[in-house]
């Protein structure tokens, strides 16, 4: 599960509590809006990248590009990841992730859940 929370420029902040969480974190800095964003609003494709050092090591980096699709109903179409992996064989890799959701509150707070990738 990703949280995230709706800021004002120049702060940035992560959401408390997100360091518990397994899975790798999603930052996402967006500049607030004169009014609070709807599931309805958020309805675009957006272009998304991701650089994961595992372990702090360079010999594990990943990373990974990917279009994330809202639908305006609290879903996300399915995601097509295509990266690399320093421990890995292969040169590219290819994931799905299907099932990924959002919601927003009132005040513009968020939440996005994404399943683990298809191998």
């Amino acid at each position: 599960m990703v949280r995230w929370r709706r800021v004002s420029s120049p702060a940035v902040r992560r959401k408390p509590g997100a360091e518990n969480y397994i899975l790798n974190d999603l930052f996402v800095a967006i500049p607030a809006a004169a009014t609070a964003p709807t599931v309805a609003s958020f309805a675009a494709s957006y272009q998304t990248g991701v650089l994961d050092f595992t372990g702090a090591s360079g010999a594990t980096v990943r990373n990974a590009l990917f279009k994330l699709t809202a639908n305006g109903a609290g879903g996300i179409a399915d995601i097509a990841l295509t990266g690399q992996a320093a421990d890995q064989t292969a040169n590219k890799l290819t994931q799905t992730v299907s099932g990924a959701t959002y919601l927003l509150a009132r005040d513009g707070a968020g939440r996005s859940t994404f399943r683990r990738p298809l191998a």
